[in-house]
C-alpha cells in the first residue's frame, strides 16, 4: 500500500509540474501575443497619424494658402513696420537729442523759500 501511495504521490507531483509548465507556457504565449498586438496597434496608429497629418496639411494649405504665402506676407508686414520705426527714429532723433541736452544744461539757480528757511533755522538765524 505504501508503494502504491508513493506512486500516486509521484504521479501527482509529476502532474503538478506538468500543469505548472503548461501555465508558464500559456503566460509566456499571452505576453508574447499582447506584445505583438501592441506592436501591430502602434504600426496602425503611426500610419493613421501620418495619413491624418497629411490630410490636415493639405486642408490647411488649401484654406490658408500654404506656408510660403504666409511667410511672404509676414516678412512684408515686418519689413513695413521696421521701415516705419526707422522713419520715426529719423524724424524725431534731432528733437529728442535737443530736448535731452536742454534739460541737462538747464540748471535752476533759485533756491526755494522753504529750503532757505530751513537752512536759516539750522544756522539759528530765524525762529
Amino acid at each position: 500500500m505504501a508503494t502504491k501511495s508513493n506512486t500516486l504521490i509521484q504521479q501527482l507531483l509529476k502532474a503538478e509540474e506538468e500543469a505548472e509548465t503548461i501555465v508558464k507556457r500559456a503566460r509566456e504565449n499571452r505576453v508574447k501575443k499582447l506584445k505583438q498586438a501592441k506592436d501591430a496597434a502602434d504600426d496602425e496608429l503611426r500610419v493613421f497619424r501620418q495619413r491624418e497629418e497629411e490630410k490636415f496639411k493639405h486642408e490647411f494649405e488649401a484654406k490658408y494658402g500654404g506656408k510660403d504665402g504666409q511667410n511672404e506676407e509676414l516678412e512684408r508686414a515686418t519689413q513695413q513696420e521696421i521701415n516705419m520705426v526707422r522713419a520715426d527714429y529719423l524724424a524725431n532723433k534731432d528733437a529728442v537729442l535737443d530736448f535731452v541736452i536742454q534739460k541737462v544744461l538747464q540748471v535752476d539757480l533759485n533756491v526755494p523759500t522753504i529750503a532757505c528757511r530751513a537752512m536759516r533755522q539750522q544756522d539759528g538765524l530765524e525762529k
